[in-house]
């Protein structure tokens, strides 16, 4: 069977800086993306797949504002069993975790409106085939 990678490109905008005090070594930074896809070709039963596809670590409150334009994700969405993303909705969530000097690590992600965005893989697209 095929498989399909959808590579897309992310505006990304993200003020971290609250989220430093004295005691904040790192805050790993990710996006999230979530969408379904078929367990086959012929099948209807749906699988999650839940993947990170875009990371950064922030070490110093001074790199904590991000302002990314058009911005390649780091990895890209497959699908290893329908062998098509065409059409597929998807559900890209911030989230992060604040590594401590002393303490409890702690993972943490938006809520509310807005905190999520979702995005329709076109019905069409160009491939590729590497030789």
């Amino acid at each position: 069977a095929q498989s399909d990678l959808a590579i897309v490109l992310l505006d990304i905008k993200a003020d971290l800086t609250p989220l430093f005090n004295w005691n904040t070594k790192n805050i790993y930074f990710y996006l999230v993306a979530e969408f379904n896809t078929t367990a086959s070709s012929t099948s209807k039963k749906l699988i999650r797949n839940e993947v990170t596809i875009w990371d950064t670590i922030v070490s110093e409150k001074k790199d904590a504002k991000m302002d990314l334009m058009s911005q390649n994700v780091e990895y890209p969405l497959c699908s290893d069993r329908t062998g098509t993303m065409k059409g597929i909705e998807v559900v890209v969530t911030p989230k992060w975790m604040i590594f401590p000097i002393t303490g409890l690590l702690t993972i943490n992600q938006p809520s509310g409106a807005g905190a999520s965005f979702h995005m329709t893989l076109p019905d069409t697209y160009s491939a590729s085939r590497r030789q």
